[in-house]
């Protein structure tokens, strides 16, 4: 079922960084493994830790339940072999309600992309392949309460802003440089992009922000900070 990818997701992660095996016909030669170096990843939309409110519920742009107005990102340059990035947003504070993280956006661009401004989801879809995000019917299929949380799988193939439930969610923000380009279609599912990475990824950028449930109040910056730090 496409339910899956949320099941199988740390399984996938786990299994990124894989070992690059060294050329030669040896076989008793221990792996080597590809460098990681680190991203610096940044958002003009996270204030203080706090997500700007525009890129979610109290957004009026939307689908549905959908927000549609994708968050600005800036990323630092890849190494020199970076063909690709690709870019996730996951909530992993739905996993105890709804029994799997919630995709936010996923979405591959090209190596000399290092910025997306806001609403990049739509005004720059053309340079950027963009998978399904969680509003998807085809995820939601199975849950009748998530009315309004089930839109047409060709238009969730985009940004779906965060609508968190019960409580203030910390959202995990990440950007992998990759060093071959991925082989994907529109409207591809997590688990499908973090298998299409596996052995590839040699750059990585993480960034935290937090979205309120009832964001007509948000927190204070110093109460974001510290759910920020205790969900680490």
């Amino acid at each position: 079922m496409k339910i899956a990818q949320g099941i199988s997701i740390i399984a996938l992660q786990l299994s990124l960084f894989v070992p690059v095996m060294a050329s030669t016909d040896k076989v008793d030669k221990k792996p080597h493994y590809l460098p990681i170096v680190q991203l610096n990843l940044s958002s003009s939309g996270i204030k203080n830790g706090i997500i700007d409110a525009q890129y979610g519920a109290a957004s009026k742009d939307k689908l549905g339940a959908m927000p549609l107005e994708s968050i600005p990102l800036q990323w630092s340059k890849g190494p020199k072999s970076t063909a690709a990035y690709a870019i996730t947003i996951v909530d992993y504070d739905t996993s105890p309600i709804i029994g799997f993280p919630w995709i936010h956006w996923l979405t591959v661009v090209p190596a000399t992309m290092t910025s997306l401004p806001a609403n990049a989801s739509r005004s720059h879809a053309n340079n950027m392949v963009q998978g399904v995000n969680s509003y998807s019917d085809g995820v939601m299929l199975n849950m009748p309460s998530m009315k309004g949380f089930d839109v047409p799988a060709a238009q969730a193939a985009a940004y779906g802003g965060m609508v968190p439930v019960g409580f203030a969610h910390k959202y995990t923000i990440k950007v992998f440089a990759l060093n071959r380009p991925l082989n994907l279609k529109p409207g591809y599912f997590y688990n499908e992009l973090l298998t299409a990475m596996e052995g590839k990824v040699i750059g990585e950028g993480t960034l935290y922000g937090v979205y309120d449930a009832y964001i007509v109040h948000p927190p204070k910056a110093d109460q974001s900070e510290s759910y920020i730090k205790a969900h680490q």
